[in-house]
C-alpha cells in the first residue's frame, strides 16, 4: 500500500541528510523536475545533485490530495522548509519557504519511484 505521508517524508529527509544513494533509489531515471522559475527544469541527477548541496535546516509536509491511478500516485502536498543563505543572498539567518509540491510516483521494479515533480513557491 502506497503511504503518502511517509514516501514524501522518506524523501525530504533523505534531501536533508544528503543522502544521494536514498535518492538515487527512491527517484525515477525518467524523472522531471520544474519549478516556475527560468531555466529550472532538472532530471533525475541534476534534481538530486542541486537538492544535496543545499543546507537544510528541517522541512514538515502536509499531504493534501492524493490520487491513485493504479501503479501511479499522484501527491499534492504542501512542504514547509528552512535551509542555510544560498551565495550572494543578503539574509541574516535560516531561509523559510513554503510551497505546493505535485508529485507524481509509478511502480518500478516492485519499489514506487519519484517521476515527477512541479514545485511551486507560496512564501
Amino acid at each position: 500500500m502506497f503511504d503518502s505521508q511517509h514516501v514524501t517524508e522518506d524523501l525530504q529527509a533523505a534531501v536533508l541528510r544528503g543522502d544521494m544513494h536514498r535518492l538515487d533509489a527512491m527517484v525515477s531515471d525518467r524523472m522531471i523536475w520544474t519549478m516556475p522559475l527560468l531555466d529550472n527544469h532538472r532530471g533525475k541527477r541534476g534534481w538530486i545533485d542541486t537538492s544535496c548541496a543545499v543546507s537544510w535546516h528541517w522541512f514538515h509536509v502536509t499531504v493534501c490530495r492524493e490520487l491513485d491511478l493504479g501503479g501511479v500516485m499522484v501527491v499534492e502536498s504542501i512542504i514547509r522548509q528552512a535551509r542555510e543563505p544560498s551565495a550572494g543572498e543578503a539574509v541574516a539567518g535560516p531561509v523559510t519557504a513554503e510551497g505546493v509540491v505535485l508529485d507524481v510516483w509509478t511502480l518500478e521494479s516492485e519499489s514506487w519511484r519519484l517521476v515527477s515533480r512541479h514545485a511551486h513557491l507560496i512564501t
